[in-house]
């Protein structure tokens, strides 16, 4: 009997390990951000893809491509545009002129990855996977 709880325990840790993604390539949104809404997608092929688009009016501010990497529990993108979350007017140019090589903390939790990009007294903010690619 002590055999088959054995074999049972083994296959369901061997089920949930396959189905649960090793890697962090997906889409990322942020929750709790009051001026934008943030998007950043990581590809398979090394690339990602962020974009900042105003709540009041879904319009965009800046979208920007560039590369990344998984370096052990951090996640370095390459030309990433720091935000706190400001309210942008439509004549702010040059975000290209702003961007930096960035390190952010990445975590997985539940399964599934988030990724750490600031911290104030009150909240942390981070990127929430909601979407896998496979």
């Amino acid at each position: 009997m002590p055999n088959k709880f054995y074999l049972i325990t083994y296959f369901f840790v061997l089920i949930i390990g396959c189905t649960t993604p090793n890697n962090p390539t997906g889409i990322y949104t942020v929750d709790n951000l009051t001026n934008v809404y943030d998007t950043l997608i990581l590809n398979k092929d090394g690339t990602y893809y962020r974009s900042l688009h105003r709540r009041k009016d879904n319009s965009l501010i800046f979208a920007h491509e560039n590369f990344w990497q998984k370096d052990g529990s951090r996640i370095v993108l390459t030309g990433y545009f720091i935000d706190n979350d400001n309210v942008y007017n439509t004549e702010i140019a040059n975000f290209d002129d702003r961007v930096m090589k960035s390190s952010l903390p990445l975590k997985k939790t539940n399964g599934n990855y988030i990724i750490f990009y600031r911290k104030d007294n009150l909240n942390n903010f981070y990127y929430k996977k909601i979407k896998n690619f496979d």
